[in-house]
């Protein structure tokens, strides 16, 4: 549903064919990654994931130590790191979270 709220959005905002429409609309991703998982990335930054990156990181996430959680690409994972047991009091209070970070981190 919010992938078509999202298509919707930029319908109203611009008439030029995909990825150009994209490109127009969210300008700060070009570049970042590819053409295709355009529409992904600005939905995480909404923080709305696809349903098979959480699965995939839910299968994941019992392989990684808590370092290697903490430090993932994936957010999805070091969101789950963040309730982890492994984890910790004193390295949770230590740990500095920057103005960019995902809101579910």
């Amino acid at each position: 549903m919010e992938h078509d709220k999202l298509w919707e959005e930029v319908k109203r905002k611009t008439s030029k064919p995909f990825p150009d429409c994209l490109y127009e609309c969210f300008p700060e991703f070009v570049g970042k990654i590819s053409d295709l998982d355009y529409s992904l990335l600005i939905l995480e930054q909404r923080s709305i994931f696809n349903v098979e990156r959480v699965y995939d990181a839910l299968v994941q996430y019992p392989n990684f130590s808590i370092e290697e959680a903490l430090s993932s690409e994936n957010v999805i994972v070091q969101a789950l790191a963040m309730i982890d047991k492994r984890l910790g009091k004193r390295r949770l209070k230590q740990l500095v979270f920057y103005t960019d970070t995902y809101p579910i981190v």
